[in-house]
């Protein structure tokens, strides 16, 4: 018989159980919109084997990646290779993650919070009446609770609270789409100052070259008795002076591909074959400033819109710092039962089973508290403020900033032109002082000054290049678009 009232009462707990677990299971279901959140397109790149390293300890500290020896990487290849990982990008990532999660902890709220608790104990108890007389008493309990709390109404803060986690959820997705834009044009700078230094290479080479053949014509005017030692000297220094010239053009290559590996995030052992790019045909110029290209920035740029969402956020927090104000409904239930058992020595045992169930349905209501909530409304109200003006500075560093990339490219467009005339000016001069010379109807000295105004030309029309391209996609990266070698320049077409 005491066995029976047992299992009844267990089943009868576990029956309620079972009830508001499913009932909480069922409503617990978790957004899953972390998963909704932008990711980097990674194009699956083809892998054969990677470069062994003599140092594998100083390899280990980096992300490996696996490199194709034989094949030229372009830039949208480098960005692929490395994009996905990038230490940034994977903690702006986790951040954005991080915010969705919160928000869906909010999202639990809204459904009855059930807890179990089970108590059981047991006591022993020895009595001595007299030398003779012992009595040994035993006490047996089990109490199991189950009990549900929930919070069916407080006007509206739980929704503000959501909606301003959503807000910070969506500031984040900005935030990692910013910092995936942010990698994409450092890789796309030091690609592109790797490019100036190759091509910077083969100018002072070219400039070696051509000083050479100044050398050679000089020698054999001397051997004519045509040149005097001035004059050998004075190609000498000119050969000499090339000679440094081009030292330091390798020494700045490779200090632009470590650069390079650098900015991908590369261990600065790997050995990878790049793709140049310096005969693109740029542009004259390109279209002034117009609204639409502000306007299309304003409403594009991922930092504008995080802050934007950042506002919003701020503006919900003010709502939920008012509801505080409101009371709360609230609902309680609670269903126990409780076994005890008591036996003594000599005497039968005596058993006691016992099951409750109450609900209560509550309302707190906030009198007084000193002010805290005023405070907290106030502090609400200035975050609010400040994201506000936060956000207009925002905006209008932005049109600053696209107005001055705009003409920072026109003016590198323009700078091009007159280096691409300059070259051509002073190709024609060198190559008619130099043949002048060889007739003996011109000075060393204007041959050399002709080779040296060449160099410079050639530099010069180097540099202009480059610059327009990093300004093209400084103007491509102030409007808010993602940079790859394909569209590079389209912006300033």
């Amino acid at each position: 018989m005491k066995n029976s009232t047992i299992s009844r009462s267990f089943m009868k707990y576990k029956f309620y159980f079972s009830i508001f677990f499913s009932m909480g299971l069922v409503s617990c279901v978790a957004s899953d919109d972390w998963q909704t959140m932008p990711v980097v397109d990674n194009h699956s790149i083809v892998v054969h084997s990677n470069q062994g390293q003599t140092n594998d300890e100083l390899n280990s500290l980096f992300s490996s990646v696996d490199i194709i020896p034989s094949h030229q990487y372009s830039l949208a290849e480098l960005i692929d290779l490395s994009q996905s990982n990038n230490t940034e990008l994977r903690s702006a990532w986790q951040q954005a993650k991080q915010a969705a999660l919160a928000s869906n902890a909010i999202k639990t709220t809204y459904i009855p919070n059930v807890s179990a608790n089970i108590i059981g104990g047991y006591q022993k108890n020895d009595f001595d009446f007299t030398d003779s007389i012992h009595v040994n008493t035993r006490t047996k309990e089990i109490i199991p609770n189950l009990t549900l709390q929930w919070l069916i109404f407080d006007f509206g803060q739980r929704s503000d609270l959501l909606t301003s986690s959503d807000h910070l959820v969506s500031a984040l997705k900005y935030n990692f789409n910013l910092t995936n834009q942010k990698f994409v044009y450092q890789v796309t700078l030091a690609y592109l100052n790797y490019n100036q230094a190759v091509k910077d290479l083969t100018l002072s080479e070219q400039g070696l070259s051509n000083t050479l053949v100044i050398q050679d014509s000089v020698k054999k005017k001397r051997v004519q008795g045509l040149a005097t030692i001035v004059d050998v000297a004075q190609a000498d220094q000119l050969v000499s002076q090339s000679k440094l010239d081009n030292v330091i053009a390798k020494n700045n290559k490779k200090n632009t591909y470590q650069q390079l590996l650098q900015a991908m995030g590369l261990s600065p052992l790997s050995k990878i074959n790049i793709k140049t790019d310096s005969e693109r045909k740029l542009p004259v110029s390109i279209a002034p400033v117009a609204d639409q290209w502000i306007k299309a920035a304003l409403i594009s740029r991922p930092d504008i819109l995080a802050n934007y969402e950042v506002v919003k956020a701020k503006q919900a927090n003010v709502n939920t710092a008012k509801k505080n104000y409101y009371p709360k409904v609230f609902v309680v239930a609670n269903l126990s039962s409780s076994h005890s058992y008591w036996g003594a020595q000599s005497l039968p045992d005596l058993s006691q089973t016992s099951n409750g169930t109450n609900i209560f349905v509550g309302v707190h209501i906030p009198i007084y508290d000193g002010g805290a909530r005023d405070i907290k409304v106030e502090q609400a109200k200035s975050q609010a403020l400040e994201s506000m003006e936060q956000f207009n500075n925002l905006k209008n560093n932005a049109a600053n900033e696209i107005v001055i990339a705009i003409n920072t490219l026109n003016s590198a467009l323009e700078s091009h032109q007159s280096a691409l005339n300059l070259v051509k000016t002073a190709n024609i001069t060198y190559t008619a002082s130099l043949s002048s010379y060889k007739q003996g109807l011109s000075t060393l000295t204007l041959v050399n000054e002709s080779a040296k105004s060449l160099t410079y030309a050639k530099k010069i029309e180097s540099q202009t290049y480059f610059a327009s391209l990093i300004a093209a996609s400084n103007l491509a990266f102030v409007l808010g678009f993602t940079i790859n070698s394909d569209n590079i320049l389209t912006v300033a077409n």
